[in-house]
């Protein structure tokens, strides 16, 4: 995790910048669920479990800080700027977790039909039947 911010105007570029590589590993995920990339789509959720970590530190340290610390909106134009960006920048993910969660649910659904035609197709084709033992003939024994 980057730095811990010493004022509130430095929370937005930390929060932008942790929030643009969350909607990264959101957008690899997609991909990773539509290729059925099992091993990418567990290494991106690691990586989004860690990128939430950070932001929640991130979050909870910049709510720390002294009521008189500088804040963007202290800080004119560029602050507003990136007040906009950090907007954006949760408008984004949150757009991209919602398609990841829906497309995750598709998923779900389609492997749920399957267990479904393979569990009715199990009472349709039973196991094989056992060998049969060789007929034994008179005087063997």
């Amino acid at each position: 995790m980057p730095a811990q911010p010493s004022s509130a105007y430095e929370f937005f570029p930390l929060g932008v910048a942790l929030m643009g590589e969350l909607a990264d590993s959101l957008e690899r995920a997609q991909a990773a669920v539509l290729q059925s990339d099992v091993a990418e789509m567990t290494r991106q959720s690691e990586r989004q479990r860690k990128l939430c970590a950070d932001l929640s530190r991130l979050q909870a340290e910049s709510s720390q800080l002294p009521q008189g610390a500088a804040t963007a909106d202290q800080h004119g134009v560029l602050g507003r700027d990136l007040g906009e960006e950090w907007t954006q920048a949760r408008l984004r993910v949150a757009r991209l977790n919602r398609a990841y969660g829906a497309l995750l649910r598709r998923a779900r659904r389609t492997v749920d039909i399957f267990c479904r035609v393979l569990a009715s197709s199990a009472i349709t084709y039973g196991p094989p039947a056992p060998p049969l033992a060789p007929a034994r003939q008179d005087g063997e024994g």
